[in-house]
């Protein structure tokens, strides 16, 4: 192969490795969400992505939350019917911070199958009590059966 059709060869396999890494979100691959007894777990890395209940199942989410931010997770977009819970989330603490004044740990919602259809679930990560902007969003697209 002469020097100069090497050469473009390998721009080509650099430009081919850039696209490969700058796809969009919505075209990288997410994570399966974890199914085990107690349900369907998702976290923000499954932002955006589906997920499918049976009218057994029980949906989770976790979302890591750091007191020292000041900030919190809030269920933004949710109608009942599809699927039951507390707009509420149970706060729990990393093991590995227990004694810490900042504490990290996760914000926990467990939601129960109402009826079959579908919604989505909208949390934002902001300030308590205040409509300023969020600095993290996650989304969930629900189907129950």
């Amino acid at each position: 192969m002469s020097s100069g059709l090497k050469k473009w060869a390998e721009v080509g396999a650099a430009v081919l490795l850039l696209a490969a890494c700058s796809a969009p979100p919505s075209q990288q691959t997410r994570p399966e969400p974890r199914v085990d007894v107690f349900g369907v777990h998702v976290s923000a890395e499954h932002s955006g992505g589906s997920v499918t209940l049976e009218r057994e199942q029980n949906l989770v989410v976790r979302l890591s939350a750091a007191v020292s931010q000041d900030r919190e997770w809030e269920l933004v977009d949710f109608v009942p019917g599809v699927l039951t819970g507390s707009a509420v989330p149970a706060f729990q603490r990393d093991l590995r911070a227990a004694e810490s004044g900042d504490a990290s740990g996760h914000a926990v919602w467990n939601f129960k199958p109402g009826s079959a259809g579908t919604v989505t679930l909208k949390f934002d990560y902001r300030h308590p009590r205040t409509r300023d902007p969020a600095s993290r969003t996650v989304s969930y697209i629900v189907t129950v059966r």
